[in-house]
């Protein structure tokens, strides 16, 4: 449960193949109110979450989908700084 703040959502799959909806659909249920989509490989995309790390401040809250929504460790907080 998350008292306070805005709720950000955040998916990614690896080709533009796949689908998102899934991931999307639990995110909205789960009351984020704002989902950054991601449709890139690891390989040649960025090693953060793309605009979810700028936009979210404490006391907002960042849910993923899964740890490899994350493609490589992060050194830092996600939210704020």
């Amino acid at each position: 449960m998350h008292d306070a703040g805005i709720i950000y959502g955040y998916v990614r799959v690896s080709t533009d193949a796949q689908d998102l909806s899934r991931q999307v659909a639990r995110l909205k249920i789960a009351g984020c109110g704002t989902i950054f989509r991601v449709k890139i490989s690891g390989a040649r995309g960025s090693s953060e979450p793309s605009g979810a790390t700028t936009i979210c401040r404490p006391p907002d809250c960042l849910i993923a989908t899964g740890t490899c929504a994350f493609p490589a460790p992060i050194d830092r907080p996600l939210c704020g700084s």
